[in-house]
Order: C-alpha cells, then sequence, then structure tokens
C-alpha cells in the first residue's frame, strides 16, 4: 500500500492506467488516519479525565503537528520523529522560561524551515 500511495503522489495518472485505483486509496488512507486520530483523541480524553475547548483547541495543540511535520520532514518515518523529538525537546526547555514564547519559537522555526529547509530535516539528510 505505501508503495502505491508514493506512486500515487508522483503521478496519479499513471497508476491509474496501471490498474491502481488512485481514489480508492486516498480514501482508505483517510479512513485509516481518521481513524487513529480518533482513537488518539479518545484515549487522551480517558487519561486526563477532564477536557475543556481550550484544551483541545489551543493554537499550541494545532501548530504544533505542523511544525512538526515541517521540521522533520513529511513523507518518511523518522522526519516526523525527528522533528517531534526536536519540538518536545524545545517545548520543554521553553517551559522553564515562559508559556508563549513556545509559539513564537514554532513560528520562527517554520519560516526558517520553510525558506532554507523546505523538505524538512530527512530531506536535507538525503542530498
Amino acid at each position: 500500500m505505501g508503495l502505491a500511495l508514493v506512486a500515487i503522489r508522483e503521478d496519479e495518472d499513471a497508476v491509474g492506467a496501471y490498474g491502481v485505483a488512485p481514489f480508492r486509496f486516498k480514501c482508505g488512507t483517510l479512513t485509516v488516519s481518521a481513524a487513529v486520530a480518533g482513537l488518539v483523541g479518545a484515549v487522551y480524553t480517558w487519561q486526563v479525565t477532564y477536557i475543556t475547548p481550550g484544551d483541545i483547541f489551543s493554537l499550541e495543540k494545532a501548530v504544533g503537528p505542523v511544525v512538526i511535520a515541517m521540521i522533520g520532514g513529511s513523507g518518511t518515518v523518522l522526519g516526523p520523529l525527528v522533528g517531534a523529538l526536536l519540538i518536545e525537546v524545545i517545548r520543554e526547555f521553553l517551559r522553564l522560561k515562559t508559556q508563549y514564547l513556545a509559539l513564537t519559537v514554532y513560528g520562527i522555526m517554520l519560516i526558517l524551515v520553510g525558506l532554507f529547509i523546505p523538505g524538512g530535516l530527512m530531506r536535507l539528510r538525503r542530498r
């Protein structure tokens, strides 16, 4: 399934010509990722036992996964892991200093990675 998704990303029309249904693979991928996200949300809610909209829909929680994917590099398995490790180290370090400084650092990192390393750290390593 992974090779089919990579091929769909590269040239959807060519993959369709080989008999692979790109729409089905895209729907299947969306379904699996939504199920995993729902499961993670359910486990998180069970763990903290009390949630509020401010906890779940905060700017840091919305921007965090985007920053992780951009820094580490999407399309690889190790990219988001490297991005998550780097972001968590920065988050814990900044938590000692101030609460809102983390969002500023996220923004600066997004701009720098977008300008100088558009593919993320793992794509930089491939070159």
